[in-house]
């Protein structure tokens, strides 16, 4: 049998699914688990992405959500800053991943790293953020003083973070508050006691092709 689906009925089913016709009364953490995630390079962007698909919000709702452990902020999809719940996020850091981006020949030889030294990036960095909070320049500071790592600090200040989202990706860092404007990282852990760490890919594929394509039936409480 086959389906005919006509385009106002699939634009109509994408609204849905993005709470944006019939605008939803889903919990913060709810809007976001239902998007896979939320653009969040811009902070003022992302709150204008989730107050939209929320019938009554109020303004620094998402602020709150991060402090209070329900979101988390980091590197996932397309590289970029992402809101993600603790509970969830991890699936898709996993499959992103997966990919092993850091170990291609061109991107070692791009950004003057190997795997030896990356692998060796990822111990320092999850030492150093052991039960604190550091800002990027605190955070390059415990980097690059073990030896082998000093030639990557100046790659390690830059505001793109490149050679950070991997950590990320792995679940070994994710932001910190802001501190004067600026950013911090911490561990995934830390920042939410809700954080379910990241899974194998063969688990977390499933997981996340779930949340993509089937709509939840999350909690409607408001939040």
């Amino acid at each position: 049998m086959t389906l005919k689906v006509t385009w106002q009925q699939a634009l109509a089913l994408r609204m849905r699914r993005h709470l944006l016709d019939p605008v939803g009364t889903m919990a913060v953490p709810g809007v976001v688990r239902r998007l896979c995630g939320v653009q969040a390079q811009i902070a003022s962007s992302a709150e204008l992405a989730v107050r939209v698909r929320r019938r009554a919000s109020r303004e620094g709702e998402v602020a709150r959500a991060l402090s209070d452990g329900r979101l988390i902020k980091t590197w996932a999809m397309r590289g970029t800053l992402h809101l993600l719940t603790p509970e969830d996020g991890g699936a898709f850091l996993s499959l992103i991943a997966a990919g092993r981006s850091w170990e291609r020949p061109s991107w070692q030889r791009y950004l003057g790293v190997t795997t030896k030294s990356m692998d060796l990036l990822r111990e320092v960095a999850r030492e150093a953020l052991d039960g604190t909070v550091l800002s990027r320049e605190e955070l390059v500071a415990a980097v690059t003083a073990r030896k082998g790592l000093g030639h990557i600090a100046e790659e390690l200040r830059s505001g793109w973070g490149t050679l950070l989202k991997p950590l990320a990706w792995q679940g070994d860092l994710c932001f910190g508050p802001s501190r004067g404007g600026r950013a911090t990282f911490m561990r995934p852990e830390a920042a939410s006691s809700r954080w379910a760490g990241v899974p194998d890919p063969e688990e977390a594929a499933p997981a996340a092709i779930v949340a993509y394509v089937v709509s939840r039936q999350a909690s409607q409480a408001p939040g």
